[in-house]
């Protein structure tokens, strides 16, 4: 066997590749943390504006029912179906 292709080892003190190693994990974790936030807010912001898009469709419906159904000479019903509509959003929460 030529002396060439030999590997060598360096002798390893106790416990310096678990401090390493531990550290190594670190800088993992710190230059994971920032994407792993932005991945979590943009979740959470999504799902808010696809509940908002959810809402303001559910109101254009809504509206465009009570005035195909309702006469237009009716604004006391129409202030009354509004307020049932905001209690019952809020039991809904």
């Amino acid at each position: 066997m030529n002396a060439d292709n030999v590997w060598v080892m360096k002798p390893v003190q106790a416990g310096t590749s678990a401090r390493r190693m531990r550290g190594s994990t670190l800088v993992e974790f710190a230059l994971l943390l920032p994407f792993l936030f932005v991945l979590t807010f943009l979740v959470v912001d999504l799902s808010r504006a696809f509940g908002f898009k959810n809402l303001v469709s559910q109101a254009s419906r809504e509206g465009a029912r009570f005035a195909a159904v309702t006469s237009i000479n009716a604004p006391d019903s129409l202030q009354t179906r509004v307020a049932r509509s905001e209690s019952m959003q809020c039991t809904e929460q």
